[in-house]
């Protein structure tokens, strides 16, 4: 009998903890998302800005989003981005976290640039620990690209 109650007590522990590290994206709080979104977005546009954009098709996108998008038209929308000028300021306007087989979060900044303004909205994906891009675009910038979709 007491085996049986310690192997139930196990299985109900192993059974909170596989749940709780796939739910762990919903128990993120505003300045954790803010922290895991604004590093990324100002890799981006650090990398934009030293004309080295091609360099974060690799290393801060998704599967999902280079099955979508070529290196090529990736490496077109950096060159887009330049128009911008540098990155001066960006505050989280909102954003909401979604469970599906990843932890996703969607993300909207509003960003000032040494040539306007806009509003940044990206969509993260947590893979093997890291958040990857499965999508970003600036809008409501007259003009400018849509957007890359993953």
């Amino acid at each position: 009998m007491k085996k049986i109650v310690l192997n139930s007590i196990a299985i109900a522990i192993v059974a909170i903890t596989i749940l709780a590290m796939s739910r762990s994206v919903l128990l993120l709080d505003t300045t954790q998302i803010d922290d895991i979104a604004s590093l990324r977005i100002d890799l981006l546009f650090a990398a934009v800005a030293k004309d080295n954009f091609a360099s974060t098709y690799d290393s801060l996108t998704s599967p999902e989003l280079r099955e979508s998008t070529s290196r090529k038209d990736y490496e077109a929308y950096g060159l887009a981005l330049q128009k911008c000028g540098k990155l001066v300021q960006k505050a989280m306007d909102g954003y909401r976290i979604r469970q599906s087989r990843h932890g996703t979060l969607d993300v909207s900044y509003l960003v000032n640039f040494e040539n306007g303004q806009g509003v940044f909205v990206g969509r993260l994906t947590e893979l093997n620990g890291e958040w990857k891009f499965d999508s970003f675009s600036i809008q409501s910038w007259s003009g400018y690209p849509n957007s890359i979709d993953g």
